[in-house]
């Protein structure tokens, strides 16, 4: 399958690197993804070398064009089987995009903060699939008017790669502490 993720935050959490381990994780089963970043941002970096194809993108806001531009180019040039979108601030602009092209749409919901009101009840109501990261955030979620079955649980990864032990890095560690 094709994936296109959006996600242009500039910060580096639990979202973001959820967001990169989906990306990296759909990558090694054989999937292609191409995703829109905000350029120089932590999410490039981390997505630098993966294999996903990265494309410039920033929403402001509901009504920022130029990140629809961006992410409509990207659409054009990957013509994706699914838009994912990861943070609060693009579901709008993800689910505009997801109905303009007539694509499914899955949103990641990280927060367990309700939404306002007006996204409450439509965001549900367009959106294919929900991520949350825990079974608490999950039930939370449904408790906001969130379909059950439009619920899934995806527990935050871990890149256990990058906590494997260098035994080389070590040595020279302990040898330089002196011991």
């Amino acid at each position: 399958m094709k994936f296109l993720f959006i996600g242009t935050s500039r910060h580096f959490g639990g979202a973001e690197m959820h967001f990169v381990a989906m990306v990296r994780t759909l990558l090694a089963a054989g999937h292609t993804v191409d995703a829109v970043v905000l350029p120089g941002g932590s999410i490039a970096r981390a997505l630098e070398g993966s294999g996903a194809r990265l494309h410039a993108g920033r929403f402001r806001n509901l009504l920022d064009l130029r990140g629809y531009r961006g992410a409509m180019g990207a659409a054009r040039a990957s013509r994706p089987d699914v838009l994912v979108g990861g943070f609060a601030k693009e579901y709008w602009p993800v689910l505009l995009l997801g109905r303009w092209l007539r694509l499914p749409v899955v949103l990641f919901r990280h927060r367990i903060l309700p939404m306002r009101r007006l996204s409450a009840w439509i965001v549900p109501r367009l959106a294919d699939r929900f991520f949350a990261m825990s079974r608490y955030a999950r039930d939370a979620h449904v408790r906001e008017g969130i379909p059950a079955e439009r619920v899934q649980v995806l527990y935050n990864p871990v890149d256990v790669a990058a906590l494997r032990p260098d035994p080389l890095r070590r040595a020279e560690l302990m040898r330089s502490l002196g011991f």
